[in-house]
């Protein structure tokens, strides 16, 4: 229940790229174009961003609030 369905699927993507990219194997994964790769970092991105970022701006949002009043 600590993330969504949509960013779980997203990191299981990422997971199972990163496993190609580390244990060799006949995949393609030698032919990844580089609109896939940057696809690939965009989703990390977005992964980090809701999971640690948005967390943290919102805590400080809502500290700020607290110590004006």
């Amino acid at each position: 229940g600590f993330i969504t369905e949509n960013l779980r699927s997203t990191a299981h993507e990422i997971r199972h790229l990163g496993n190609y990219g580390a244990h060799f194997q006949s995949d393609g994964l030698d032919e990844v174009n580089y609109s896939e790769a940057r696809e690939m970092r965009d989703f990390t991105g977005h992964l980090l961003n809701e999971l640690y970022i948005i967390p943290h701006k919102t805590a400080e949002m809502r500290d700020k609030r607290k110590n004006k009043g």
